[in-house]
């Protein structure tokens, strides 16, 4: 062992990383990383070989400062479903100072592009150790030596190390490394084996130094690689060094690093690691190694291992250094063997990832492998844990030859022991246990069943939406990995008290080995708990059993979630419970569908309220600053829900937040939101929006303006060749395609409830102000309070603001504010439809306010209205126990009935109304409830 080299090597990384700065094209935001200068592209429809950029965005080129595009993943395949998806991938290089991410996510929403994300760069996972001989207790705890007495692994078993390189030539690790007979045998300079790669003998370099690929995989300086390829298959029985669990497997060296491309804190990151699966696969690897990850879930990155899958390879993964449960990629993509870190005494290492995604444990603590430059080292991490696992699976395929990939994933998950008893509070959260080499080689348990797909069916209302109260089926789609099973068992359970189970358990019987099958006849349900939180995810824990065999599968669900979807007539519509339109998770715009006409496509990139009395004092929940988040000022007091019918739409919501959550802006309003949308010809066409503004502060609340804001893509051509325009004789904006097409569509924006117009349209590039980079408190502030201004935009990717003020509101007492947003696919038929929501607004109960948060009342109430006497409004306040009709009229003192305030069937609650007498002489009038046998009456008087 080379001690003394050793340490200088490591002085050398300290002063080498001591003034390390980012590469010029990496961008780091949030611990994630990622070239800011390229996005990767997947296109509804593949290309050719010869890729030219697609003319929709040759046509964004000079905005974007688009200047190149490449095919993004070369492949030898031409014959799976994975290696057809590949094919429709593009790299696009920018130049523009956009965030890759958001302009990502402007992208995703063209319906040329099926996905389109930033070019993640991952993260190497282990933690440098004093060097120091290490008695390689993982060998001992997982029964190496008994496996090797069963097999001692094959060189025709390649184990792909898809790392920092390599230190090829390194005693312990020369006689296992790779060679690529074809070029090795062949002519220097030619791609002998038409592989696409020149004269890798022994594997490739994607990143280089500086980012100019070369054939020669070793690293560049003590990274890491080398460790992760001596723990996999370092030469055994030769007397050097170490020995490993793979023991006579082949390494394929396959460097995806860059050395000019770290962290900020110096460590090697993986910048071309799934181009070096594409590559691992084609060449002949059994088993990919990947001990990195922590990029987010990115489908190009899914549809790459899908394609390594498919060439037949066993793709393993660390899980992460970060003790979390949160899910983590590639090691969660399906099909992937996720890998956590164990200890000298089977716990848990300290910092290692778990959680109901994870597969098995190895160990990972104190663990003593080769190093670069033929020295030795001790590290720490789950790094190092999925090489063992790697090589284990070098080892099971060395000895069962007939097994595919996913069996041999299977066989080293079932045959693992179990040592959540030496992990108390991460039952279940460690996978199937720590592995056991001798087990897996002799095939101690060979049964194992896996669901691969689940269907949550709604049985209540059949929106999709798992709400309280509501009857839930799972349709599992299941396989039997491995040998027959005959009196297979499956029970679900859940410690989660936001479902209650009701069938939890089906006999399947007899099943064949390598076989589908599925719970059609038998599915299993629970029932949503009626006081289940909003955006709960419940685990359900799946338990297969038959005979001694006995697994355990993770499913998760997502209950009562805090949005809903619009869908009374012409227009869907998601809206949330804390002011967004839309979409309830900016800007991944996953949950929810947007904004719909006449079931086409999604028109809104981005939507929701907002409020202020000035910059300084701005409450909204649009983006901010940091247009990578959504500013998050509301705070949910009543989930939206939505009723059908409702008691005076055909389709009603309700929700009610306050502005807690916006710290010194806070103004101290409650606002409860009502949501209308009608049936029928004149009415089909628009929704309306009130949101009672109540002034729950101590203090007036003066020259308040309030508004929503809208990111319209209206993109049937291309969402950049929007316009905006506003209709001076109806007071409304709107907003359309420029090459209006037969099937474009107009969307309408308008305040109702008042004259106190507001509208303002926006070129998001610039004109006046840009918001792709920041969208401010100022900016915002403009857009809700200059009246009507900026209406007539061309050809751009637009944004408008409707708003109304400016409005006071006393102390304790409430405003009404409210808006339409239609849509048609002519501009005459949109502005029928804003005239039609004025009228219908003008027509409903708009003063009743339910106020009481939710709570159901115990008894019907009539309170004595405030203030008493008044002139000319007052406010009337009652409770509803059940779901009845109920009326409200005021009478003279003759009885004679002057005013019909609520004739409404309603739910449960508290209410007010405001009563205006303005019409009426000074005197003393009645008013008078019935609800359901409830019936009350009240006097007050006008003074005038």
């Amino acid at each position: 062992m080379k001690l003394f080299h050793l340490k200088a090597n490591i002085l050398l990384m300290i002063l080498l990383f001591a003034g390390m700065t980012l590469a010029a094209n990496v961008t780091e935001k949030d611990g994630k990383y990622y070239f800011s200068d390229r996005l990767i592209v997947k296109l509804k429809t593949a290309q050719g070989d010869f890729v030219q950029m697609p003319g929709f965005l040759a046509e964004k080129a000079e905005r974007y400062s688009f200047y190149q595009v490449e095919k993004s993943f070369e492949h030898k395949s031409k014959s799976t479903r994975s290696s057809s998806e590949l094919d429709k991938y593009i790299t696009l290089y920018f130049s523009a100072p956009y965030d890759a991410e958001f302009l990502a996510s402007k992208l995703n929403s063209n319906p040329e592009i099926e996905w389109a994300g930033p070019w993640y760069l991952d993260e190497i996972f282990f933690t440098p150790n004093d060097p120091e001989f290490s008695t390689q207790y993982s060998l001992a705890i997982t029964e190496a030596e008994a496996a090797w007495d069963i097999n001692t692994g094959s060189s025709d078993v390649v184990i792909a190390i898809n790392d920092t390189g390599v230190d090829w030539d390194h005693p312990d690790l020369a006689a296992n490394i790779w060679e690529n007979s074809a070029e090795a045998n062949g002519s220097p300079g030619v791609d002998d084996d038409n592989n696409g790669y020149i004269d890798d003998i022994r594997g490739w370099d994607f990143g280089g130094l500086t980012g100019t690929p070369d054939n020669d995989p070793m690293e560049d300086q003590p990274d890491h690689g080398s460790l992760v390829a001596g723990i996999a298959s370092a030469v055994t029985n030769n007397g050097v060094g170490v020995a490993s669990i793979g023991f006579s497997c082949t390494i394929m060296p396959v460097k995806t690093s860059q050395d000019d491309i770290r962290s900020n804190t110096g460590i090697a990151l993986i910048s071309h690691g799934y181009q070096g699966i594409i590559y691992a696969a084609d060449n002949g690897a059994d088993v990919i190694n990947l001990s990195w990850g922590g990029a987010p879930f990115s489908m190009a990155n899914k549809d790459i291992v899908d394609y390594a899958i498919e060439q037949g390879a066993l793709v393993v993964a660390s899980s992460g250094n970060s003790n979390s449960t949160e899910e983590f990629y590639p090691a969660d993509y399906f099909g992937v063997l996720s890998i956590g870190a164990s200890n000298q005494t089977d716990n848990r290492w300290s910092a290692s990832n778990y959680g109901t995604w994870l597969d098995v444990v190895a160990p990972g603590s104190m663990i003593y492998s080769t190093w670069q430059d033929d020295d030795y080292t001790t590290a720490n991490g789950t790094s190092m844990s999925a090489p063992f696992v790697a090589g284990l699976a070098g080892l099971a395929m060395s000895e069962h030859t007939s097994y595919n990939a996913l069996q041999i994933a299977e066989l080293i998950r079932v045959n693992c022991d179990n040592i959540d008893g030496q992990n108390p509070g991460y039952e279940y959260l460690l996978g199937s246990g720590r592995v056991n080499a001798a087990k897996t080689l002799g095939k101690t348990v060979s049964k194992s069943v896996r669901y691969i797909e689940a269907e949550f069916i709604d049985m209540g209302d059949g929106d999709g939406i798992l709400e309280p109260g509501e009857q839930v089926e799972i349709a599992l789609d299941m396989f039997n990995y491995l040998d027959a099973v005959s009196a297979l068992n499956v029970e679900i359970s859940t410690s989660s008290g936001a479902v209650t189970l009701q069938n939890s358990s089906w006999s399947a019987g007899a099943v064949n080995a390598n076989s589908a099958f599925d719970n059609g006849g038998n599915h299993f349900t629970f029932q949503v708990a009626s006081g289940a939180a909003t955006n709960t995810e419940v685990d359900l824990r799946l338990t297969y059993t038959d005979g001694s065999y006995s697994s355990f599968q993770w499913l998760t669900v997502m209950i009562n979630p805090s949005y809903a979807t619009l869908s009374g007539n012409n227009i869907r519509v998601t809206v949330t419970s804390k002011g967004n339109i839309g979409f309830n998770d900016y800007y991944n715009n996953t949950q929810g569908e947007g904004f719909k006409y006449m079931d086409g496509p999604n028109l809104l990139y981005e939507g929701g309220f907002m409020y202020g009395t000035g910059a300084d004092k701005l409450v909204n929940c649009v983006r901010g600053q940091n247009t990578d988040f959504a500013d998050d000022d509301f705070n949910t007091i009543r989930q939206f829900t939505l009723s059908a019918p409702g008691s005076v739409a055909d389709e009603q919501g309700f929700a009610i937040f306050n502005d807690d959550n916006a710290g010194g802006a806070k103004l101290g309003i409650r606002t409860d939101l009502h949501t209308f949308s009608f049936g029928g010809d004149e009415d089909n066409n628009y929704v309306v929006m009130k949101y009672i503004l109540y002034n729950a502060s101590d203090n007036p609340i003066n020259g308040l303006y309030a508004g929503l804001y809208f990111d319209w893509d209206i993109e049937e051509s291309d969402y950049e060749a929007n316009s905006v325009g506003y209709d001076n004789t109806n007071n409304f904006g709107y907003a359309f395609n420029t090459d209006n097409s037969p099937d474009s569509t107009y969307i309408a924006t308008a305040l109702i409830s008042s004259t106190d117009y507001g509208f303002y349209g926006l070129d998001n590039a610039g004109t006046p102000f840009e918001i792709y980079n920041d969208f401010t408190d100022q900016e915002k502030w403009t857009m809700l309070s200059s009246g009507v201004s900026s209406t007539s935009i061309s050809d751009a990717d637009i944004s408008v603001a409707v708003s109304g003020g400016p409005y006071n509101i006393p102390a304790g007492d409430y405003i009404d504010v409210a808006f339409v947003v239609a849509a048609a696919y002519y501009l005459p038929d949109v502005s029928d439809a804003v005239v039609a929501a004025r009228n219908k607004y003008s027509s409903l109960v708009t003063g009743i306010e339910e106020t009481g948060d939710g709570i159901i009342p115990a008894e019907y109430s009539l309170s004595q209205n405030y203030p008493n006497p008044f002139n000319p409004e007052t406010t009337i306040r009652f409770s509803v126990v059940e779901d009845t009709e109920v009326s409200l009229k005021v009478f003279d003192i003759l009885g004679r009935e002057v005013a019909n305030l609520v004739e409404n069937h309603m739910r449960p609650g508290e209410y007010s109304v405001k009563f205006n007498g303005e019409n009426l002489s000074s005197g003393i009038y009645f008013y008078r409830i019935e609800a359901g046998s409830f019936s009350a009456i009240r006097k007050m008087m006008i003074l005038k």
